[in-house]
């Protein structure tokens, strides 16, 4: 193991502490330095993308999450994670996409599944409304429940 990587691993460490304590700005620079000394460190992409999806910076949280991702791409949590900071930016089909892939990779992910099922309720009702009935595909008849995140 480099220098780099054992400082990197102590960053990460320090970043979770701070994370624990609530202040996201902070932690995500600390996970933020961790990365810069190790490009390979998932673990920092993964928790920069849970700090800045917890800030409401989604966009930022993709982006960490599917860096995340490229090194880590059998990750199910990943992807519902990143599927959660998609619904919040708007892009509902990347979501589902996302979602979808978190069931493949782990069909016993429940709130995989709610999540996904939500969006489809939401994107059914909100079509039932703007057009006055539904045309969007795929929306399987099991999800038109009223339910809400």
């Amino acid at each position: 193991m480099s220098s780099d990587e054992k400082i990197s691993i102590e960053v990460y460490n320090q970043g979770v502490d701070v994370a624990d304590s609530g202040d996201y700005q902070s932690a995500n620079a600390v996970s933020t330095k961790a990365t810069e000394l190790n490009p390979d460190d998932a673990l920092g992409y993964f928790n920069s993308g849970l700090a800045y999806a917890l800030s409401e910076q989604y966009d930022k949280a993709i982006d960490n999450y599917t860096k995340y991702i490229v090194l880590n791409p059998e990750d199910a949590e990943a992807y519902y994670n990143r599927g959660i900071s998609f619904y919040y930016t708007g892009d509902y089909q990347l979501a589902l996409k996302d979602y979808d892939k978190a069931i493949e990779l782990d069909p016993s992910n429940q709130k995989a599944i709610d999540k996904r099922e939500r969006v489809y309720t939401f994107v059914n009702n909100t079509l039932t409304i703007t057009l006055g009935e539904s045309t969007f595909s795929g929306v399987e008849p099991s999800c038109r429940e009223e339910t809400g995140f």
